[in-house]
């Protein structure tokens, strides 16, 4: 939840996928290899993003 102009709790989505795969892309280990859960680098860039979604 993030909070809006009028001080109202309001949904938010954050499309992480999108961050993943680029990552992915780039070479970046996101995921344990060999698996599909997130490694180290996949929860940093998570938080990330969902951090730059939330406001005080």
């Amino acid at each position: 939840m993030a909070f809006t102009d009028d001080h109202t709790v309001g949904d938010i989505f954050v499309n992480l996928r999108t961050h993943l795969i680029e990552a992915a892309k780039s070479n970046q280990d996101v995921y344990y290899s060999g698996d599909t859960h997130w490694g180290p680098k996949g929860h940093q860039l998570a938080g990330q993003a969902i951090g730059k979604n939330l406001r005080p």
